[in-house]
Formats: C-alpha cells, structure tokens, sequence
C-alpha cells in the first residue's frame, strides 16, 4: 500500500494525506523551511500548481538531521561478522554486501534492548520524508511501524497516541 503520494495532494487545498494522520497538515515551502532551519525545502510548488520532490535534498536533510544512516549489508554476507551474526541462506558476494545500505533507526521500538533498523530504498524516500515533516518526534517510528505493520511496544504505542498527531488504532497490523 502507497500510504502517500504527492499525486494525492488537492491542488487547491494541499493537505498530505497520511494513513492514521489526526491532523491535517498543510505543505509549503515557508513552513518546511521553517520548521526544520533547512534553508532549502525539498517540496517545490510551481504556478501551474504542480508539485516536485527533490530527492537528494530530502536525503540529505534525513541523514542530517539524524532520521536515516549510512551502513553496509553486513548481515548478508557469508564470513560470520560476530558472535550474534546468524549467516543467512543466500548469502551476497562480500563485495555487494560492502554496498550502502541506507537505514532508519527503529531500536527499541517492537522490543526492548533490540538494536534495529528498516532499510529504507528508493521509492519509499518521499513517504519518510513526508511522515517527518508532519512530525519531527514520531513520524520516522510511525513510518516503521507502517513498514513493518507491526505494533510498537505498549509505552512506545501509548506515547505516539497522547502526541496527538497519529491515530495508531486506525493501522491494520
């Protein structure tokens, strides 16, 4: 399921419309910028009222801002890494597993003292991107849960919910 697309948006009334979103969040370039100082928005409105995601802008703001990393595919590789390394049953050739992987930190989110991460890829930059923008302290972690469609753990559940800006109950997990 696509929970977001720019080609959603009502050109005369230009609201993101997000699965489980409580308010409506309405999307233009002095706002982008001003709530995240960014000094240059990722969003560009042109008069004919469409609308262009400027990618590598969004991607840098997210690695910079601390929602996304920078790793490997370590956990795919043949050669056992650790100690808590399981190898997996098709391994990649270690010079793919050397390759960016881009991540979205997600610990402690589905359990306790869990390290984790949701690779993020292409096609899903613009969703991220959006899901932070609506909400700088929870929209990552929402954009997880959707990804996964898993619930996150009670208190984390409990806390997105008193926020007030997702509706949680509303997710299929």
């Amino acid at each position: 399921m696509d929970f977001f697309s720019f080609d959603s948006i009502d050109k005369n009334n230009p609201l993101i419309k997000l699965e489980g979103l409580i308010v409506p969040f309405e999307i233009n370039k002095e706002q982008t910028n001003q709530k995240f100082n960014s000094g240059k928005s990722s969003i560009c409105f042109f008069r004919d009222g469409s609308i262009h995601f400027e990618e590598n802008d969004a991607l840098s703001f997210l690695l910079r801002k601390g929602f996304a990393f920078i790793n490997n595919h370590w956990w795919k590789s043949s050669i056992k890494k650790h100690e808590f390394h399981t190898l997996p049953e098709n391994p990649w050739p270690e010079q793919a597993c050397d390759t960016f992987s881009i991540n979205v930190n997600c610990n402690d989110l589905f359990e306790y003292a869990c390290a984790d991460a949701e690779e993020l890829f292409y096609t899903d930059l613009e969703t991220l991107y959006a899901h932070v923008l609506v909400d700088n302290r929870f929209g990552s972690l929402v954009w997880c849960i959707k990804k996964r469609k898993c619930q996150p753990q009670r208190s984390l559940f409990e806390n997105i919910q008193k926020a007030g800006v997702w509706d949680l109950n509303s997710f299929s997990f």
